[in-house]
């Protein structure tokens, strides 16, 4: 036997020992009273388990010598008292013997006696005792007894869970403002849909609205992320009678929301009285704050494309295609699209595209007859309508666009100079105020003219990140191999900071960020602006790691491709779009083309409730069936934009990034300044496991016929806020 098993033997043997002769009245020197219960004891076990009873030994000398020592307190329950008091005059050894359904009990009394021990036992306990019926309830006790472990270990519970919680319960609209304040400024809520916050805060404040008000006036822009409630949400909650108590509240909700995503209420004024318009002014300068802007993890995002030029000289789609602009969400798994109202009739190319939490804007480009435009708009993700902005000062294509809270960033492209007629490469910066709708000069320039880059927000560290793209050198421009990042808030020439540069120069590559790993990845790309074959093309994706400072290939993809979209969706990493050469197509078996266009339109990922007659499945096949005898043969007419051999890449390619046990945990994220400083070329190949690939067909939209992909078409990630009624019925207006 080991010392330390006599040792533990030994100390049993003894608490054992004391507890039967306490118990047995020999050697107890006092009585603990609770109420009407009695517990015998010892004043020496006492002070020396319980710092309450220590001061009170300490300060209080008269109780040295009395009998009998009361506690009152009102929270303390008998049963709680019972068990702490157990533990003390067994030297700690009897706690096996605590139920879970005291543990609560018990955990407030030792709290209150302060048995230090016990206390944090019981915590541990109540931390695995977490579920929604008691997560409010547990961290009101930790708020109350200053338990920082366990009140953080609630909370997060609480947000990963929320959509789950009874926020009429007591012990939701018991909490106090700063428990509210703490709970809804997170970013942390896992909610799907703003309106549930909206709905418990508005529960909360309508238990006592006369004490709550000027708190809920004075913060509500923080606690609710307004940008991210839909016009129809918020009527229903302005007219649900059991918000009637709270209707200054709904008020300043209804003059808020109006102010964000004006016009969207303009045509509701009239059927919604507003005693308090003055108040205007200060919601506008109140709505300024960044965390308004910023989305909860609980938020779900699609993809959206819109513009490019569509393959309708092709005769084999003729019917199919239109000339006409599209706008197009995707689902999950960008395996079905559906079809929203684009900004104008005509198509446009070399545009840009981004968003923020309620809003998609498209700013310049190119007509289909190469006219470069200053044409700008959004599109609110909350009502579903287009929306005219200010137009830039001079037309720009092949520019890149970042949305950073309330402020677009345009970086660099082809500039029109309105005195030459000529449209040279850019170095500029500018930015649009989303609040003021005006666009103004940065006083920040690009390193140097840049020419489509690809430019990704790395939302985790604040900091945009530049990768690839035309590059002036002397008169000619040639494919970059730059990587550097662009902190807006940075001061003149500390605000860019090169990385590792690409393994080769690349233009028009492809950025996706997956911020749990703390790693970039970067898909596809020219390596060439003027060679026009296969090998010209990358095919390699690699993943850059801020923590080694290196460039990895991983993968490669199966249709080499430039101009492309990537994204990380469900820890999925996707490539969609872009432009690849016919001689891929030819090199690709006719079976795998046939399984990406997928004939079988049984699949159940259709949303679409409507039921297809033979005649429509009929057309469906056919259609199919054109499609794989165009793929095989390689009689494609491209697009007029297109020269030989290049040709719009249809298929979207995908990879499972993390498994199921590494994607539900996250590592910490280090700041920007934390970043290595090294510029020196770091890359190797594959030395890490490749992605699972994954099994992905054409799209389809929800008419069930396939997407093909338009030339030069634009992608975003953007705020999937509702189900919106299909704007554009394909089967009607595309085939006839």
């Amino acid at each position: 036997m080991r010392m330390d098993d006599f040792l533990q033997e030994h100390i049993q043997t003894v608490s054992g020992s004391i507890l039967e002769l306490i118990q047995k009245g020999l050697f107890s020197n006092v009585t603990v009273v609770f109420r009407d219960y009695e517990f015998k004891s010892n004043r020496l076990l006492l002070a020396s388990s319980s710092d309450y009873f220590r001061a009170l030994f300490s300060f209080q000398q008269k109780s040295v010598e009395e009998p009998r020592l009361e506690i009152k307190y009102d929270h303390v329950s008998h049963v709680g008292i019972s068990h702490v008091m157990l533990f003390i005059n067994s030297i700690g050894q009897v706690y096996d013997s605590i139920p879970v359904e005291d543990y609560q009990d018990v955990y407030i009394a030792s709290s209150f006696l302060q048995v230090h021990s016990l206390q944090k036992m019981m915590s541990s306990r109540l931390e695995g005792t977490l579920c929604v019926d008691n997560v409010l309830k547990i961290m009101n006790l930790a708020h109350w007894f200053d338990d920082d472990q366990l009140f953080r270990k609630a909370i997060l519970f609480l947000w990963h869970e929320f959509q789950l919680i009874d926020y009429s319960s007591n012990d939701f609209v018991n909490l106090n403002t700063k428990q509210i304040t703490y709970i809804f400024q997170s970013d942390q809520i896992n909610i799907s849909q703003e309106r549930i916050a909206l709905d418990a805060i508005l529960t909360w404040l309508c238990h006592d609205v006369q004490s709550r008000m000027d708190f809920f006036k004075n913060n509500f822009f923080h606690l609710v992320r307004l940008p991210l409630l839909t016009r129809r949400e918020l009527l229903e909650i302005i007219g649900n009678p059991k918000y009637r108590l709270a209707n200054d509240a709904l008020q300043f909700l209804f003059l808020a929301h109006s102010c964000l995503n004006h016009p969207s209420f303009l045509n509701e004024l009239d059927n919604y009285t507003t005693a308090n318009f003055r108040d205007y002014q200060y919601l506008s300068s109140s709505l300024m704050d960044p965390k308004q802007y910023r989305a909860r993890v609980g938020t779900v995002y699609r993809v959206y494309a819109l513009g490019g030029e569509s393959d309708s000289n092709n005769s084999t789609l003729m019917s199919y295609g239109s000339q006409t602009n599209e706008f197009v969400v995707y689902n999950e798994d960008l395996s079905v699209a559906t079809v929203y109202p684009p900004p104008y009739a005509a198509s446009r190319v070399h545009h840009a595209m981004a968003s923020s939490l309620n809003w998609i804007y498209v700013v310049g480009g190119e007509s289909e007859e190469g006219e470069l435009l200053n044409h700008c708009c959004r599109y609110s993700l909350t009502d579903h309508v287009w929306h005219s902005m200010s137009e830039l000062d001079c037309p720009r294509s092949h520019h890149a666009l970042i949305c950073i809270e309330n402020y677009l960033y345009i970086f660099g492209g082809y500039c029109l100079n309105w005195a030459t007629n000529y449209s040279p490469a850019s170095d500029s910066i500018l930015v649009y105020d989303i609040c003021t709708n005006q666009w103004s000069n940065s006083h920040h320039k690009l390193p140097f003219s840049l020419v489509d880059t690809c430019a990704l927000l790395l939302m985790h560290k604040g900091l945009v990140m530049f990768a690839g793209g035309l590059k002036e050198y002397g008169d000619e421009m040639r494919p970059s191999d730059c990587v550097f990042l662009f902190d807006p808030t940075g001061e003149d020439g500390v605000n860019f900071k090169f990385l590792p540069k690409l393994p080769e120069p690349l233009i028009s590559v492809a950025l996706a960020c997956d911020a749990s790993e703390e790693q970039v990845f970067l898909c596809g790309g020219r390596k060439s602006v003027y060679g026009s074959t296969l090998n010209d093309i990358s095919n390699k994706v690699y993943s850059f790691k801020f923590t080694s400072n290196c460039w990895t290939q991983i993968t490669v993809l199966d249709f080499p491709r430039y101009n492309a979209f990537s994204c990380v969706l469900e820890d999925k990493l996707y490539v969609i779009g872009g432009i690849t050469v016919d001689e891929v197509i030819e090199n690709t078996c006719s079976s795998l083309i046939a399984s990406l266009i997928d004939t079988d339109y049984g699949d159940n990922s259709i949303t679409d409730d409507r039921q297809l007659n033979s005649h429509d499945e009929n057309d469906n096949i056919s259609i199919s069936t054109n499609l794989l005898e165009q793929f095989s043969v390689g009689n494609y007419i491209r697009p007029d934009i297109l020269q030989a051999p290049f040709r719009p890449c249809h298929f979207t390619e995908g990879w499972q990034i993390k498994s199921t046990s590494s994607s539900s945990s996250s590592s910490s994220l280090s700041s920007p300044s934390s970043l290595p400083a090294s510029t020196s070329n770091s890359y190797s190949t594959l030395s890490q496991s490749r992605p699972k690939r994954l099994k992905l067909s054409l799209a389809r939209y929800t008419s069930r016929l396939p997407v093909i992909s338009r030339c030069y078409a634009v992608y975003c990630i953007a705020p999937y806020l509702h189900t919106v009624k299909q704007s554009v019925n394909i089967r009607n207006s595309n085939y006839t």
